[in-house]
């Protein structure tokens, strides 16, 4: 993004994290190698990540052959631990996804009504001061139509970046844009907010009177296969977490920002920390085995708006192919083959998840490492070639 360009200069670096027990990210890969394209899809990802220079890459595929999992790289460059497929990173924004899903599950049980207004569901203290809170709609907050604006386009970027220990609770986070101007009157059209899954957490939390992560967990990865997979909102222990590393200047000198900036604040907008496996898992049981929410719900997370109106969005060349979005879904089209899931990306990871219906074929990719800008021969620009070659070759695409 642009603006985090020109905030470059006035960052100090965050330096790497305290000692740490090297067993920490110790865990047993899953044995997938009879999966029929097991070595081709590993000669894939070691040759991508070595030609590409990423730290590292962990990658899973669902297809009508099976799961592969593998990974390639490294998890942890000071004490030269290798990446495998069965350690956890943070997701970053395809927690969305997981989110939305929670709340079309809690609209099916009668909790709530998505077509209500959130602030029927929230407490005075909580709407105070809010942009467009009066009118927005929980449906407008998980489809990004509230126009309320993003806090990580406030004092947030800059403060945490002059400051990369500062941690951010939800609620801090929140309290960023109380007294902004809208974006747009609620429902006129698209423009992604972080803001508006902080608040649809809240909403979560109101109807349920159960902590977030709770709910989340038990609607969404505690109903398929994903043991490795926590919400830890609030929560700053990066034990266990894969290492992250940002190339602050895009000199390609990267930073270990695990401790410090990665993860300034852990949250509803992309708390979530996976395996590639767990998140494979997540969104088959959604889109395809269609367990967690029902067929209407579905139909509603397809409900396309276009993402042109977005000036970020449409301005972004890794963004260009994700054309539309739902109800905490995204539109991606990879030549002409349809997928549906989400992005996410931080000062240190990126994350990437969809299931290509046509194809009955899920991939995910994880990846350690990110840039301030996501164009020319950056980090996270690299990340993003690696995505298109590997989901081609997921796909059997040319």
């Amino acid at each position: 993004m642009k603006r985090l360009f020109l905030l470059a200069t006035l960052c100090a670096c965050a330096s790497p994290g305290p000692s740490r027990a090297v067993d920490a990210l110790d865990c047993t890969p899953i044995d997938t190698s009879l999966h029929p394209r097991a070595a081709m899809l590993q000669a894939a990802l070691d040759t991508t990540q070595h030609d590409l220079q990423i730290p590292g890459l962990s990658m899973a595929v669902r297809d009508s052959d099976g799961v592969w999992l593998g990974a390639a790289g490294t998890a942890d460059a000071e004490n030269a631990i290798p990446l495998t497929s069965c350690m956890r990173l943070p997701i970053f924004s395809v927690t969305k996804t997981y989110v939305a899903t929670t709340v079309l599950s809690l609209a099916e049980d009668g909790a709530l009504n998505l077509d209500e207004r959130a602030s029927t569901y929230l407490t005075e203290e909580e709407t105070r001061g809010l942009p467009n809170i009066e009118d927005v709609t929980v449906r407008q907050l998980i489809g990004q139509t509230s126009g309320i604006p993003d806090y990580v386009d406030t004092s947030f970027v800059l403060e945490t970046l002059d400051d990369p220990q500062r941690r951010w609770t939800w609620r801090q986070a929140l309290d960023l844009v109380r007294g902004e101007r809208p974006q747009f009157a609620p429902g006129a059209q698209f423009r992604y907010s972080n803001t508006n899954y902080l608040l649809a957490a809240a909403v979560i939390e109101a109807v349920t009177n159960l902590p977030q992560g709770d709910v989340v967990g038990e609607r969404t990865f505690d109903r398929v296969d994903a043991p490795n997979t926590t919400y830890p909102t609030d929560d700053f222990d990066t034990t266990g977490l894969v290492r992250g590393y940002f190339d602050l200047h895009g000199d390609g000198l990267l930073v270990d920002t695990t401790d410090g900036i990665a993860l300034a604040v852990v949250a509803a907008d992309g708390c979530i920390q996976s395996d590639a496996a767990g998140v494979a898992a997540f969104y088959e049981g959604l889109l395809e085995d269609e367990s967690l929410i029902g067929a209407d719900s579905l139909l509603a997370m397809r409900d396309w708006r276009t993402t042109a109106t977005d000036p970020e969005w449409t301005s972004s060349p890794r963004l260009a192919d994700i054309d539309a979005y739902g109800l905490g879904l995204s539109r991606w089209s990879v030549d002409g083959v349809e997928g549906w899931g989400h992005g996410g990306d931080g000062f240190g990871y990126q994350a990437h998840a969809y299931l290509f219906p046509s194809e009955a074929t899920t991939f995910v990719l994880l990846a350690n490492g990110a840039s301030f800008i996501g164009q020319g021969a950056n980090l996270t620009a690299r990340i993003d070639e690696a995505r298109d070659r590997l989901v081609r070759v997921a796909l059997n695409l040319p």
